[in-house]
């Protein structure tokens, strides 16, 4: 929920680009819930998320002096260690593949490459912000990212519910078309946004 709340607080204040790179975070969220929606039946998948989970604990755990985690998980983190050793994550693939696996590749494209770009301090954010020429400040740049990251996020949560009511089998289809259908109008505006890196075109 926090993942959720926290870049709508940041919008509310006018901060665009920084509500864009917390809303990052809620989309690999999003990808990897439906990722393991998608494999809940292959033991292996949550085993792998579970004990990942516990390397990246323990491990962090390490520098606090006064955590008792390193001596009640070590043997546990000794086991599972070996078979992350040659990966960086528990599912042994780049966010990008993830994302198309489980339908989120156009928001791939578009949200996730534009804020990766902020969120890595590439030169994106001072060439909007201060023009290409560099000769001029845009200040309507935390508003064209406050635009961005609301459709982003909607998107987002319309996209959790769905995968979450349909895995727990509850009663809402009528819900889940309407959300769907704003959804999709939704990809639209920001595909169409995204290309010309001006207002909407969908509303």
């Amino acid at each position: 929920m926090a993942a959720i709340i926290a870049p709508l607080l940041v919008v509310s204040q006018d901060f665009g680009i920084s509500a864009a790179v917390i809303a990052r975070s809620l989309y690999e969220y999003v990808v990897v819930t439906r990722y393991l929606i998608k494999y809940r039946n292959e033991p292996r998948v949550l085993r792998d998320f579970r004990d990942y989970g516990l390397m990246a604990f323990f491990e962090s755990a390490k520098l606090d002096a006064d955590s008792q985690a390193p001596k009640k998980f070590k043997l546990a983190y000794e086991r599972v260690k070996p078979k992350f050793q040659h990966f960086e994550k528990w599912h042994r693939k780049d966010i990008r593949t993830l994302a198309k696996d489980v339908g989120l590749g156009d928001l791939y494209d578009t949200f996730y490459k534009l804020t990766s770009s902020i969120a890595h301090g590439d030169a994106l954010t001072a060439i909007m912000e201060a023009g290409v020429a560099w000769n001029r400040v845009d200040s309507t740049i935390d508003t064209h990212y406050c635009d961005i990251t609301l459709d982003a996020v909607y998107m987002l949560m319309a996209m959790l519910y769905e995968s979450v009511a349909k895995c727990l089998g509850l009663d809402c289809e009528a819900d889940l078309a309407i959300l769907q259908a704003v959804s999709m109008k939704r990809v639209r505006a920001f595909a169409g946004e995204t290309d010309t890196g001006g207002s909407k075109t969908v509303h």
